[in-house]
């Protein structure tokens, strides 16, 4: 979408960030008499609660209300539909694809509609892929909470007790297991795509989030995919740009839950190729130097998950889930 563009809160027309007024239907701009946001749908007329200075742009009969942030995809917004009033997340996709004939957005099209059939509540709902001039969108569920990397960088997770850790790592392994049994792999797994929040059904939820660049099993993750990769969190084999497996994200998933526990990454990610080397060629250090009160169980699989070579790892996110709920009693 590139910068910001105002609509009138009417009439939806693009407007100057200087108008008055609304060319099109004349609507005071100023916010001092503003009414508020009004969607008219045949002869159906919703309020929303939203004043003009508040829509971003338009996406398809979607209104961006609030930018979330940027990720690896491009621009992430808050949305409103315009006739139902629900509320989504959208990333924007940077890349400008022609739509006819473009075998790359076929790919992309099938691989939304997969991820789409994945509903489950530890992992963030994909609705499908939206198109709107040209500019492609991924629709998503909203979650109205955090992401772990924020957590951690208030080093809230080093306060908690180890059963508090150990819930939170068993969500995380139940979502990846999902994702896994639908036939794709992450392939990004990190603090930032785990997002904790509340949910309607379930209460306090954590959910595998950001497929930007997962692919499905049946298809060969390339060199490409593996250069598309998050230091720090990333297995060997990923690493070296080999093929990667459901055991890879175990991999990353150890990482995380090693963070999780320690207050701290397994290694310093300053410097890439130094991280690199390190998760190449050196053992993790021992999560007691840092969690003391840790379960050796729990310790121990949490260094099996980061073991250098994929089949001395375990072998499904299922079974760390099992193991985890062993460990808690």
């Amino acid at each position: 979408m590139g910068a910001y563009r105002m609509y009138c809160g009417r009439c939806t027309s693009l407007v100057g960030e200087q108008s008055r007024f609304c060319e099109q239907c004349g609507l005071d701009l100023s916010g001092r008499t503003a009414p508020r946001f009004t969607v008219k749908f045949g002869n159906v007329v919703i309020h929303q609660g939203l004043e003009p200075a508040q829509i971003l742009g338009v996406f398809g009969d979607h209104l961006l209300v609030r930018e979330i942030g940027v990720g690896g995809m491009g621009q992430v917004f808050e949305t409103m539909h315009r006739v139902s009033g629900q509320r989504f997340a959208l990333k924007l996709v940077r890349e400008r694809l022609r739509l006819k004939g473009s075998r790359h957005l076929d790919n992309l099209v099938k691989e939304a509609q997969m991820q789409a059939q994945i509903v489950h509540p530890n992992v963030v709902r994909v609705f499908g892929l939206l198109e709107h001039q040209g500019q492609l969108g991924l629709l998503l569920e909203l979650i109205r909470g955090e992401s772990l990397d924020v957590l951690l960088d208030r080093g809230e997770s080093a306060r908690w007790h180890v059963k508090q850790a150990m819930v939170v790592a068993q969500q995380m392994a139940i979502g990846l297991d999902v994702v896994h049994h639908h036939g794709f792999i992450h392939a990004d797994v990190k603090p930032a795509n785990f997002m904790l929040g509340d949910d309607a059904r379930y209460g306090r939820v954590l959910k595998v989030s950001d497929f930007g660049i997962a692919r499905s099993l049946r298809s060969n993750i390339n060199e490409k995919v593996a250069n598309a990769r998050t230091p720090g969190y990333s297995s060997p084999e990923q690493i070296r740009g080999e093929s990667l497996t459901a055991v890879s994200d175990l991999y990353a998933l150890g990482c995380v839950i090693y963070e999780l526990m320690a207050g701290q990454p397994v290694f310093p990610y300053d410097d890439v190729n130094r991280c690199d080397n390190f998760h190449l060629t050196t053992a993790a250090p021992p999560i007691w130097d840092y969690k003391p009160d840790t379960p050796k169980p729990v310790g121990d699989l949490i260094h099996r998950l980061m073991a250098k070579e994929p089949r001395e790892r375990p072998r499904s996110a299922r079974e760390v889930y099992d193991e985890l709920t062993r460990c808690t009693g």
